[in-house]
């Protein structure tokens, strides 16, 4: 990535990658990207970006575009730097709350039913906050990680450590929940039942043939199918006992199937 600078040392354009650039009313080609040395670059105040971080695995995290900032010794630019900026994406399902208020809620407070929240029987993560689409009905948007959310339920407040907020926020759940988005332990339950269709599908044909002519099915094929299933039984137990994401990376998907037939 590269930015071009104005004469206050602002960013004013990027590049992620060389593409034509007019500077100063003339227009360089993509090549001086490429052919030309920092110190070329810099005399037309374009200057690369030096990452101080790299974005975490985006099958499980959410990562922002990175942060610019422009690095100075005195009133001299030395470099600009980018910073990304990761958050795990969900562990349950998100839904959308419509709830009469959102005043007081903050993206990364947590949500309960009752008034202490590690014994509520509904708990939740406020992800976002947002108008529904609708002028008059506005919205929480929650990774449900405990109980059944309705209709006319209450929900508080607290803080990201479980204490409520204060002043204390409250409000009701206005209509019915609206899934948003599956959680990561969703996904990877779903990935284990499609290992499972793709490794008993390349068998099909044997039972498919007895049932056309009567051919007996291998026995190895039955125990080799038998196998599957109980693997996929075992990871989808392992899947469901997990209560954070680095549990659920933890469960290896790849371990204790059966062989393939030869």
């Amino acid at each position: 990535m590269w930015v071009l600078l104005n004469s206050d040392d602002e960013i004013i354009q990027t590049w992620n990658r060389p593409a034509p650039a007019k500077i100063n009313g003339v227009i360089h080609k993509a090549s001086i990207f490429n052919l030309w040395d920092a110190s070329q670059l810099a005399a037309v105040d374009i200057w690369s970006v030096t990452m101080t971080n790299a974005p975490k695995d985006d099958n499980w995290n959410f990562t922002s575009s990175p942060v610019l900032a422009v690095t100075k010794d005195g009133d001299t630019v030395t470099g600009v730097t980018g910073t990304y900026t990761s958050t795990l994406k969900p562990f349950k399902d998100v839904y959308v709350i419509k709830v009469a208020s959102t005043d007081g809620f903050s993206v990364g407070d947590k949500v309960a039913a009752s008034g202490t929240y590690s014994s509520a029987a509904k708990q939740g993560n406020i992800i976002s906050k947002d108008f529904t689409g609708e002028a008059v009905e506005i919205g929480l948007n929650v990774e449900i990680t405990k109980g059944t959310w309705a209709k006319g339920n209450t929900v508080k407040g607290f803080n990201s450590s479980g204490n409520a907020l204060s002043p204390a926020v409250s409000t009701t759940i206005s209509a019915d929940l609206k899934l948003l988005s599956r959680g990561k332990q969703w996904d990877v339950t779903q990935s284990v039942k499609g290992t499972q269709k793709s490794k008993l599908k390349q068998y099909d044909w044997y039972y498919i043939r007895k049932a056309d002519n009567a051919t007996a099915v291998p026995s190895a094929v039955q125990t080799y199918r038998d196998g599957v299933r109980t693997e996929a039984a075992r990871l989808e137990t392992a899947i469901a006992a997990t209560t954070t994401i680095a549990e659920l990376r933890a469960v290896d998907l790849n371990d204790g199937w059966p062989e393939e037939l030869s």
